[in-house]
Parts: structure tokens; sequence; C-alpha cells
């Protein structure tokens, strides 16, 4: 079993689209058409995808809406098992950035998570630990903390990121899912973000790790030298 953890930032400036869509709805205008005035305003790469609209009409009926947007990035911490998929997401205050009390506190959250599942319950110290050198997960108290859960770490080498599942496709795949999103808080990015993740196929993350095995492998057989893959 295999064990991850990553960070994302995620951008969220202040925009008048949601209101836009809000005044739109309220005139009884469709979600294609308000997505395609929108895009006609803005262009399509700034304009919110069609799904975000979508999104927001549903928020919209539900009567959920929050008054304002804010302009601050919101930083993630996502850790994540394969065999089977387990994810934890947590989103930090607006404006913050992670500092190893943050990792920790995240640490603390992921394991009682994990070992209070419904079923396959996961134990901190049954785990393989990957995490990059990022100085969060590097600080004494990360690694103290750690060391007290009993978790195995997996040593990454430095400028690898090639050797890390998270670089190596769930990056890419977060950054096309929320291309072109907008949303009101860290909050709903977070209940969003978490939605993508458990859709996400069982066997996508087992794939990416057997891959992830094979290409440290050949790694080994050229002496450490750098292997495409």
């Amino acid at each position: 079993m295999s064990y991850s953890l990553i960070l994302i930032v995620m951008d969220f400036r202040t925009t008048h689209y949601r209101a836009y869509v809000y005044t739109g709805f309220k005139m009884g205008k469709s979600v294609s058409q308000l997505h395609e005035e929108l895009q006609q305003v803005f262009g399509q790469t700034s304009a919110p995808s069609l799904r975000t609209v979508r999104r927001w009409i549903a928020d919209i009926r539900a009567d959920t809406v929050k008054p304002k947007l804010t302009p601050r990035k919101t930083m993630f911490l996502v850790a994540f098992t394969t065999s089977p998929a387990r994810f934890s997401v947590t989103a930090l205050p607006k404006g913050v950035t992670v500092t190893a009390d943050y990792m920790v506190e995240f640490l603390k959250a992921t394991g009682n998570r994990f070992n209070n599942l419904k079923s396959h319950k996961i134990r901190f110290k049954d785990l393989l630990l990957q995490m990059d050198n990022a100085r969060p997960h590097s600080a004494a108290r990360t690694q103290t903390y750690l060391d007290s859960t009993g978790v195995r770490t997996l040593p990454q080498s430095p400028y690898s990121p090639d050797l890390n599942l998270c670089d190596r496709f769930l990056f890419t795949l977060l950054q096309r899912h929320c291309r072109g999103e907008r949303y009101m808080d860290g909050a709903e990015a977070e209940r969003d973000v978490k939605r993508y993740l458990r859709s996400l196929p069982d066997s996508l993350l087992k794939n990416e790790l057997d891959k992830l095995l094979e290409h440290c492998k050949a790694v080994i057989r050229e002496g450490g030298a750098y292997v495409t893959h």
C-alpha cells in the first residue's frame, strides 16, 4: 500500500462572473446562454467553464450563494492511498502558506480520517509514505511526528519529480480539472476537488503506482541516471 502527499495552489480572484450569472438566471436565461455570453465578453480562456456555470446555477437554486469572492490564494494539502484509493483534502486559511505546524495537523487529521473509515481502515504504521523534500515535509517537527506514528517513509531523491507519484500524473489531472473554474472560497474548491479525486477509478492510481515502480527499477539499472518515462 502506498501513500503520497502533495501541495496544490489554487487562485481564487475576485470577478463579476458570479454576479452576472445570478442576475441572468433571475432574468430567466439558460445555463448555455449565460455561458455563451460570458465567453463573448471575457473570452474563452478567461470565462468560467460551462460546468462552473452549471454548479453556480445549482447553488442559486439551493439558495447557497455567498455574497463575494476572495482574491487571495488558497493552498491545499492532499494525501492519497492506492489499493484501495482513499483521499484526504484540507484547504488552508486564505493567504496562508504551509508550515511544519500545518503539516503535522494535516497528518494527524489524515490519520484519523483513514483510521475511522467504515471499510478498509488504514493505519499509519501500515503505510509507506512518499512525499517530496519541501521544507514543511522535511522539517524536524514533521519528522518527529512521523517517527511517533511508526509510518515507513520512502526517501525522495533531490530534483527528481519523475520519481514522485504526484508530480508524474496527479498534478496534471488536477490542473486540467480546475482550469477555467471559479470558486467562491476555499471551502467550495475543497468540496469540488474531493468530488473529482473520489471519482478517479482505483485502477488508475494502481496503474500509475505500477509504472512508477518500473521506472524506479529502470533508474537503478542505469546507475541512477535520468530515465524518461
